[in-house]
């Protein structure tokens, strides 16, 4: 697989790991917003939304390191 494969495969996941994330957090504030008013319920959503954001936090500098990494192999 030569550099330019390399680089256009990454693109191709890591536009795909970011539009499921997108979709993930547009249905986590529908869900929240039905459950308005249910505390145990927004508490819940809280924690996971909290999570959401380290596994998106996480792999956005995964995406960064392996760029770096594909930057100096070019």
């Amino acid at each position: 697989m030569g550099i330019h494969e390399l680089k256009a495969d990454f693109e191709r996941i890591r536009s795909e790991v970011l539009v499921k994330i997108s979709r993930i957090n547009e249905k986590w504030k529908m869900v929240f917003q039905k459950a308005q008013g249910n505390t145990d319920v927004e508490r819940d959503l809280l924690h996971l939304k909290l999570e959401l954001q380290i596994v998106e936090t996480r792999a956005l500098k995964e995406f960064e390191r392996i760029e770096e990494k594909i930057k100096k192999a070019a």
